[in-house]
Order: C-alpha cells, then sequence, then structure tokens
C-alpha cells in the first residue's frame, strides 16, 4: 500500500501531485483496477500543432515528416514550426 512520505510537499506543482496520487490510491483499491477511469489531467505537448493538421488534411508527406507527423527512428531536433523557415531546401 501507498504510504506518505511528504513526497507532494517536493513536487512542482504539489495539488497535481496530490491528485494524482488519490486517483492511484482509487484505483489500486478498486475491486478492478484496470476499469479505473482517471481523470487526472495529462499534459501533452505537439510540434507545430496547426501545421500537422495542414499537413495531414493535404496527405502532405514530406510537410509530414518535418512536423513529426510521420514515422521515424526519432523526433526531428529542430522541426518546421515557422512556414519559411525550410522554404531554401524547397525544390
Amino acid at each position: 500500500m501507498l504510504t506518505h512520505d511528504g513526497c507532494a510537499r517536493q513536487a512542482d506543482d504539489p495539488f497535481q501531485m496530490l491528485a494524482a496520487c488519490m486517483d492511484l490510491r482509487c484505483a489500486l483499491t478498486a475491486p478492478h483496477p484496470e476499469a479505473h477511469l482517471s481523470s487526472v489531467a495529462v499534459h501533452q505537448d505537439g510540434s507545430c500543432n496547426g501545421l500537422q493538421h495542414y499537413a495531414a488534411l493535404g496527405r502532405d508527406a514530406r510537410g509530414g515528416a518535418a512536423v513529426n507527423l510521420a514515422p521515424a527512428d526519432r523526433p526531428q531536433a529542430r522541426p518546421f514550426c515557422h512556414p519559411f523557415t525550410g522554404s531554401a531546401d524547397a525544390p
């Protein structure tokens, strides 16, 4: 069972950490933990979200690769987030 050791006070956002711990406790003590629906917010970051939508809508493989939308071994180090950044490389 989880014990209180004051770690929430040392977190970047103590109340968010407390909420996550309370939600985890609910899941672990539920009769069917795998069915527990968490309400804890999960922050996700996307690179160039607007351009990702345009690349997806236009089925643009080159644009999708430039904004980390296409499958790759690793993410682009500096995604193409400004429309004119990669224009010098255009054919």
